[in-house]
């Protein structure tokens, strides 16, 4: 099972189906996913050292396989978005931002960068997210700084900088109009919800 620490659901999640099928044997992913089990169920048969760790990880492989297979194959209209990840230039734009999300991105530089014109990438984006090049910038990267306030014990100032914000007002107040509640607010919230202790981040406990 996976749980997740955020209460912003992604819109991924609720475009999958209850049942994700993936036929056995086959070339590409399938194949892929059917040698990962094989290792996965050899790791869980023996129990050698380390087994519950090689367990885990293994695991991640198995849902990314599933979920990019579902994701590839998938004859069902895709979510709001989601189509967007399956249009070259969009694509490439969406991995350059969330690589590297403090570079002072422009939509002419994001062009440049995807091969295409300034309005070509802003209609794409338009039409497959619903919004903006830069206005998705900004959106991530203030999902970057929610993660930070749930995470870490950095200043509002180091977040703002994070966010791309030039000072910590304009910060405060893009956070609060994105999110309903201050940044100091929703480091509280997130720090008081219940999180079973099974659940809790390795670093909780000390371990490294």
């Amino acid at each position: 099972a996976f749980a997740f620490d955020t209460p912003e659901p992604h819109p991924l999640l609720a475009a999958l189906p209850q049942v994700i099928h993936v036929p056995a044997g086959g070339h590409g992913t399938p194949g892929r996913l059917k040698s990962v089990m094989e290792i996965l169920g050899g790791e869980l048969a023996e129990g050698a050292a380390g087994a519950d760790v090689v367990a885990k990880r293994l695991l991640d492989v198995v849902l990314v396989l599933a979920v990019r297979d579902w994701f590839n194959t998938a004859r069902e209209a895709l979510p709001d978005g989601m189509g967007a990840l399956r249009d070259g230039p969009t694509s490439r734009a969406l991995a350059a931002i969330h690589a590297h999300p403090r570079h002072p991105w422009t939509v002419e530089s994001l062009a440049q960068h995807v091969g295409v014109s300034r309005a070509t990438l802003a209609r794409r984006f338009q039409r497959l997210l619903g919004e903006a090049p830069l206005a998705y910038v900004r959106r991530w990267r203030l999902t970057l700084a929610a993660l930070e306030l749930r995470r870490t014990d950095a200043s509002v100032g180091e977040l703002a900088e994070l966010a791309g914000y030039e000072s910590e007002a304009a910060f405060h107040r893009a956070f609060t109009r994105a999110r309903g509640m201050t940044p100091a607010e929703y480091r509280r919230r997130e720090r008081d919800r219940v999180i079973p202790p099974s659940l809790k981040p390795a670093a909780a406990s000390g371990a490294t």
